[in-house]
């Protein structure tokens, strides 16, 4: 078995799951390459994964502080020298760690690979530092031993950069199974989704950070096109915080039916997706959606557009459920994929719920990630 190290932005929540699974059947240790996090590590995470946290302020060369850059390459460099390690694993190609570890490869011997993050080549860069950057990334992807792609879509991606078939494997996203976690809510969460106007028959949610890239004005206005009598039968809730939170709060005391939340606890989601009927993930551009897999992990149906990066891996290929794919920035197509959804039966919604929750299973499980770690590791 191959000793291993795995390189990681910072804590993210999403990914415990994920870790503490390889830890029980892998040598492997994860290294948070930055203070930047996304929840709180749970007391099983830190007990039974091998982990260690670096302080620096980011994880991209932008990011960086002057003064952490050879730092940082220091670390990286002592970690490797002292470790030993058979494979290193860079989560993603883009952080500079990333750049790091592909020139330390011929010194230390190991096998390399990237966990892709196709959707970062989807729009153009502004700067020529950006496209450089970019460059540089993908020319790393290139020398890496494995690329481990989230799903459909991004393997097709690097495999039209002329990524070898051979070299590329499924590293899906791994998101929790919130079907498995207990329903609990506070009182003030209870009282956000059951006191609602009368009328309502149908509550729909976007779960995330409240900026333009992630699509909330296009799903406000979506929401906003709609004919009077589907608006009354809507609640649309928004989860999160961001820079158009306070535009959302102000629609929202236009209108009753629409909520603004903050940010939930992971604790408390199961029971936020358990009140809806289905899910929307407006997004301009999305690597795979943790929350569409959230989402799908508690059978329900989705509205993503065609930039969410795990649409073909939830939705499926066959066309079944296209007139829930819809363009990006496009405000009417998506009013038209609500209203569709909202005269949806429920049991045809239910259905259609209960497929995509298999897709997750499916194609988005940890069992993906144990199935390739044991074709790169053993």
């Amino acid at each position: 078995m191959k000793k291993i190290l795995y390189l990681s932005p910072g804590f993210f929540h999403a990914r415990e799951a994920l870790f503490i699974a390889l830890s029980e059947q892998f040598d492997i240790k994860i290294i948070e390459a930055s203070s930047r996090i996304n929840g709180i590590a749970t007391e099983e995470y830190l007990s039974k994964v091998k982990t260690e946290t670096w302080k620096y302020s980011h994880f991209r060369l932008s990011g960086l502080k002057l003064k952490e850059i050879p730092q940082l390459i220091h670390s990286v460099y002592k970690e490797l020298k002292n470790g030993h390690y058979d494979l290193v694993i860079s989560s993603t190609q883009h952080p500079f760690y990333a750049k790091v570890v592909s020139f330390f490869k011929p010194f230390f011997k190991y096998e390399l690979a990237y966990v892709n993050e196709a959707w970062s080549y989807s729009h153009k860069k502004q700067t020529l530092f950006s496209r450089l950057y970019d460059k540089m990334s993908m020319n790393a992807v290139k020398k890496a031993d494995y690329v481990l792609n989230e799903g459909i879509a991004s393997t097709q991606f690097m495999i039209s950069q002329g990524i070898s078939p051979a070299k590329c494997h499924l590293w899906p996203m791994a998101s929790v199974d919130l079907s498995t976690k207990a329903i609990v809510a506070s009182e003030e969460l209870r009282k956000c989704f059951e006191d609602v106007p009368s009328g309502v028959e149908v509550k729909y949610a976007y779960i995330g950070r409240q900026t333009e890239p992630k699509g909330v004005l296009t799903l406000l206005e979506a929401f906003e096109n709609l004919d009077q009598d589907h608006q009354k039968k809507s609640m649309l809730y928004f989860v999160g915080r961001g820079p158009l939170s306070e535009i959302l709060i102000q629609k929202s005391k236009e209108n009753q039916n629409i909520r603004v939340l903050n940010w939930v606890d992971s604790k408390n989601l199961p029971y936020v997706y358990s009140q809806l009927d289905f899910f929307i993930n407006p997004s301009h551009f999305d690597g795979f959606s943790t929350v569409a897999c959230e989402a799908a992990s508690m059978s329900l149906p989705l509205i993503l557009t065609d930039k969410v990066g795990g649409v073909p891996d939830i939705m499926g290929t066959d066309g079944v459920y296209n007139d829930f794919i819809v363009p990006t920035k496009d405000s009417q197509s998506l009013s038209r994929a609500i209203t569709l959804m909202i005269d949806t039966p429920h049991s045809k919604r239910k259905e259609m719920g209960n497929i995509l929750r298999h897709n997750f299973i499916k194609n988005t499980g940890i069992d993906v990630n144990i199935h390739t770690m044991k074709q790169i590791a053993l």
